[in-house]
């Protein structure tokens, strides 16, 4: 189990709750066919792939592994799959802890009552 700091753990904690807000947005925007191409494709994959480097950056991913994560980022369906992947790994880490997490990210009370 690796030691973070408390700040660290608020990076984590940002850092997933806006890739959260991302996935929904992903996952709104494909399925209920809204905007044009390049946005549903093209800004939305690059959100992605920016905040999933960046939590992974916090998480201690790097490498091969955090940059095929990144890579798969564009392919449709299954580019949400590394998204899930690195928001349950930041959730098992808040969860350890003592920061609760619930469906759209950590909880702002246990966050403001980290050291």
């Amino acid at each position: 189990m690796n030691s973070y700091s408390s700040d660290e753990l608020r990076t984590i904690a940002a850092q997933q709750k806006i890739l959260l807000w991302l996935i929904v947005a992903s996952l709104a925007v494909t399925f209920l066919n809204i905007g044009p191409l390049p946005l549903r494709w093209g800004v939305l994959a690059v959100g992605r792939a920016v905040f999933l480097y960046r939590l992974g950056t916090a998480l201690g991913t790097r490498g091969v592994i955090g940059y095929s994560l990144v890579s798969l980022i564009p392919v449709p369906i299954i580019g949400i799959i590394p998204l899930f992947l690195l928001v349950t790994r930041a959730s098992k880490v808040l969860n350890e802890n003592g920061v609760r997490v619930g469906l759209m990210g950590a909880n702002g009370d246990d966050l403001r009552k980290l050291p």
